[in-house]
């Protein structure tokens, strides 16, 4: 089950991402997606609808990714 974040913690994440657009995933400016799939090298199978949804903060590590966290394409 996904743990939901606190209104504090969902604060602290959107201002520290400046410009990026929460309306989207966090993975669209992920280095580690690939790219055409809902899939990532944390998650080859599918990446988890709550960090899809942003509704965990992946720059943390998160159950199953094997420590690959977001890393913002460059």
């Amino acid at each position: 089950m996904a743990i939901k974040r606190s209104k504090k913690d969902f604060e602290d994440k959107w201002f520290s991402y400046d410009k990026l657009d929460f309306s989207e995933p966090i993975c669209n400016e992920c280095d580690h997606r690939i790219l055409g799939t809902v899939s990532c090298k944390a998650y080859p199978e599918a990446i988890p609808e709550e960090i899809l949804t942003n509704d965990v903060d992946h720059r943390k590590s998160y159950t199953g990714d094997s420590g690959i966290t977001f890393k913002k394409r460059t």
